[in-house]
């Protein structure tokens, strides 16, 4: 355990797998960190995991800031081994997953590898994401912007981890001196410097001697700076309003200049009716010396407030609502994600029978299967390839998925359970549309091909950093967001 000034740490409990202590940082809330080092075997890391539920209920940790950090030596899902033989949930990762559910801790958002360990083998090479920073909601609270980051790993097989509380640290000592350029347009200046370091001696022979004659000059530098450039804006109101004193005798009232100066309104020749009739009631206008302002008048009535909302429904015209607006624009959702699904669900997307019907000359096939005509109802999700990834993230959302694009279009808008669960699922069924079309376009121009694992791996790494973006504003929801799509 290494520790720097100012930051003090106390131990607060040891184990063979464990470490818990108390860390306090001036400025910021005090949080309590346990580093993790699991054991390889499976009954070892049971121990460790009753270990955890003991040390959470022993301090309290649900009312403080806790976080974890280590080699867990485990992971959580099958997604996390880069092995596609691993494609099970077996019963170690439960445990793990389990005991993270009870103390109530999830991943920390972080950048980097998605895998943190590696044999280094390349005849045989195997990933996993063994180490993790977990965290609880109240940590969430203290440090709503803190990041971890997975650097690269040199010598060891893992990943090394720094985790930014994003949190100003306190200034010790002086500032240093910073010279700014405009100092050399005062008129005295030469004059000053010269002076003040002939003051401190004429030669500095010897490095003691050098800084303070600097010293010196860094004093009269500072007096420059102060009384003649500081409290800028003051200076500038001061400037301001001598100027208007000055031209406020000289410029007559308006009605004044206005008669005197022009005598009419000065508008360009009418183009049309409509500007000429405009121009035939400035005329009518009187002039005075009151304060100008704008009115807005769309339902009859004036308003000095110019709301582009009414005016754009204004122009639009009443139009009826459709029944899909909630599955498509979604709160929290993501925004191309959603627009892709709008464009989607009025089947406006080049698929290849639409290109067809355009008059392209183009091969029908679907490029994702090789199976049947790619259309947007094939694609959604009678295709294999996309229905083998709807099902992966169906099980995760907790649903039955329906395989007709209709079908599934209709689900969404029928969703049962709380509010949050559809959120989620909503979320989720775009984030699957997103990918798969991302994936056929990858296809069509880059001639690249993964596997409907790999895009999972994807999608459910960009899930997971959405849930993780609502903690500012509801730390709650985030963490009930995050258990669910775990």
């Amino acid at each position: 355990m290494v520790k720097r000034h100012p930051a003090t740490v106390n131990l607060l409990h040891q184990t063979r797998q464990t470490l818990t202590c108390e860390v306090s940082i001036p400025g910021c809330a005090s949080f309590t960190y346990t580093a993790v080092y699991a054991a390889n075997t499976r009954a070892e890391r049971y121990d460790l995991w009753a270990d955890l539920l003991n040390t959470y209920q022993a301090f309290s940790l649900q009312l403080v800031p806790w976080i974890l950090g280590g080699d867990f030596n485990e992971i959580t899902t099958h997604y996390e081994h880069s092995l596609r033989d691993v494609n099970s949930v077996t019963p170690q990762m439960i445990e793990f997953t389990d005991c993270l559910r009870q103390i109530g801790v999830f991943d920390l958002r972080f950048q980097g590898p998605l895998y943190t360990s590696s044999n280094h083998r390349p005849e045989m090479p195997i990933a996993k994401k063994l180490d993790r920073q977990l965290v609880n909601s109240t940590f969430i609270s203290s440090f709503p912007n803190s990041t971890t980051y997975f650097l690269p790993s040199l010598t060891s097989d893992h990943c090394p981890s720094l985790t930014d509380l994003a949190q100003q640290l306190p200034v010790y000592g002086t500032k240093p001196f910073r010279f700014f350029n405009y100092l050399t347009k005062h008129p005295q200046f030469n004059q000053l410097v010269l002076e003040a370091w002939n003051e401190a001696g004429s030669v500095a022979t010897t490095l003691t001697n050098l800084c303070w004659k600097l010293k010196t000059v860094k004093r009269v530098l500072k007096t420059i700076n102060r009384e003649n450039f500081s409290n800028i804006q003051v200076r500038v109101c001061e400037a301001n309003t001598l100027l208007q004193a000055v031209q406020r005798p000289q410029i007559p009232s308006l009605p004044e200049w206005f008669q005197e100066t022009i005598g009419h309104w000065a508008l360009p020749p009418a183009r049309s009716d409509e500007f000429l009739q405009v121009q035939i009631y400035l005329t009518t206008l009187q002039i005075t010396e009151e304060e100008d302002r704008h009115e807005w008048v769309l339902t009859g009535s004036p308003s000095t407030r110019y709301i582009t909302g009414e005016v754009y429904k204004k122009l639009r015209g009443e139009e009826e609502e459709v029944t899909w607006a909630g599955i498509v624009w979604t709160s929290g959702s993501i925004p191309k994600h959603s627009f892709l699904t709008w464009l989607f669900i009025l089947n406006r997307c080049p698929t290849r029978d639409r290109l067809i019907q355009w008059g392209y000359r183009t091969d029908s096939a679907c490029l994702l299967c090789n199976g049947d005509v790619e259309s947007r109802d094939h694609i959604f999700f009678l295709c294999p390839y996309t229905w083998e990834l709807w099902k992966t993230v169906s099980g995760r959302c907790g649903i039955i998925p329906a395989r007709a694009w209709n079908d599934s279009v209709d689900q969404m808008k029928n969703l049962a359970g709380n509010r949050l669960r559809k959120r989620l699922t909503c979320i989720a069924w775009q984030a699957t549309i997103y990918w798969i079309w991302s994936e056929r376009n990858n296809r069509l121009h880059r001639r690249q091909f993964r596997s409907s694992d790999g895009i999972f791996t994807l999608l459910d790494r960009q899930i997971r950093d959405k849930i993780l973006s609502f903690r500012q504003q509801s730390p709650v929801n985030a963490s009930k967001l995050m258990q669910m799509w775990l």
